[in-house]
């Protein structure tokens, strides 16, 4: 990877991304842009990261949420943010949320006491008001579950999926939870094939043909698997494994149909063009090695990447390249991203999930 230097900034097309990290105090800070104008960053005083997994998802041009420990959503696309109250039974926090092919917004809820209780849920009213679709509540020690993954359809209204690990230890087999009726009934499905122990960092995307692409990491951050399945989860093949040493995998982001995908893991982004079957990599820089965030805008063929940590010049901190299937290349799509208000600089987390998110439109 090129990064340009200090000299110029190149632009490129318009970008419509949605990002979040935190400053040097508690506060983090959200930034946007949307069209040929430069980077709107607002403070919020709320530690976001208590726990180690930021995320930042924008599920429509004008709602998105931010959330980590804590969790604050905008319906009005980032003019005002306001902090959501999860939907407490014992020690629900939510962990990840999904726009179906109908406009239904659903939500994924985790209790780990004692032994994990999975929650979905669902809203028409944005997030509002929250109606409980189904419960999967571990059973002891031997059938724990950690489920932190939502996805819907991207055209069938129907389909909802939720993944994660289940079994002994907090994990130890692929689990999915899935709907083929829009959250009427639900089905389980366990696969000991991939040793999965709690997946704490990764996505997953249900693509246009059904298939199911999971990114995963074991909580010791030994390896990550990408893990692919064609029939709601009852087999899970190990399609690429890469010792993760330390380092926290982001993705899967990719098109609708699912015909181009990638994750990025340390300094290298991983690009497969048949559903998530091969991976070849095509970027490797080592002073990217902080995973902090991938997006994929379909429109405009172009690929961002995010996540160049301490950094109080505006080189480097977000780059585009467009494009991408036709082999483009880097170019810088920092602009003013710095400073922010009286901070010089941010910091990035190496273990968060995802810190960008494209807003659609």
């Amino acid at each position: 990877m090129t990064v340009p230097g200090a000299q110029g900034v190149v632009m490129g097309s318009a970008g419509r991304l949605l990002l979040a990290a935190k400053l040097t105090n508690p506060a983090r800070f959200i930034a946007k842009r949307s069209g040929s104008s430069s980077w709107t960053k607002t403070v919020i005083a709320i530690d976001l990261t208590g726990t180690s997994s930021l995320t930042a998802k924008a599920l429509t041009s004008l709602l998105w949420f931010v959330y980590g420990s804590a969790i604050i959503r905008t319906k009005d696309g980032g003019t005002t943010w306001l902090a959501v109250t999860n939907p407490k039974v014992g020690n629900d926090y939510w962990v990840d949320f999904a726009v179906d092919a109908g406009g239904r917004l659903w939500g994924l809820t985790l209790d780990t006491n004692p032994w994990g209780v999975v929650k979905v849920w669902y809203s028409d009213d944005d997030g509002d008001t929250w109606t409980a679709s189904t419960t999967l509540t571990g059973t002891g020690a031997g059938d724990a579950n950690y489920m932190r993954w939502l996805s819907c359809h991207p055209t069938n209204q129907n389909i909802i999926v939720v993944f994660g690990a289940g079994g002994a230890n907090w994990g130890g087999r692929a689990r999915t939870l899935y709907s083929l009726d829009r959250g009427s009934s639900w089905g389980v499905n366990d696969d000991s094939t991939p040793a999965i122990i709690n997946n704490i960092s990764g996505g997953l995307r249900v693509l246009a043909s059904g298939r199911l692409v999971a990114l995963t990491l074991n909580a010791a951050a030994i390896n990550m698997n990408l893990l692919t399945s064609d029939d709601w989860g009852q087999l899970w093949t190990n399609r690429k494994s890469i010792a993760a040493g330390g380092n926290r995998p982001t993705g899967p982001v990719g098109n609708l149909l699912g015909n181009h995908l990638f994750f990025r893991h340390k300094g290298v982004v991983y690009w497969s063009v048949d559903e998530g079957i091969t991976w070849i990599a095509f970027d490797n820089d080592p002073t990217y090695d902080l995973a902090a965030g991938i997006a994929y805008d379909e429109v405009d063929d172009t690929l961002y990447i995010f996540g160049r940590d301490n950094q109080t010049v505006n080189v480097g901190l977000v780059l585009q390249m467009r494009p991408v299937t036709q082999g483009g290349t880097w170019a810088d799509f920092s602009d003013t991203l710095v400073p922010i208000g009286a901070e010089t600089h941010y910091h990035v987390e190496s273990n968060s999930s995802n810190h960008m998110s494209m807003i659609p439109r």
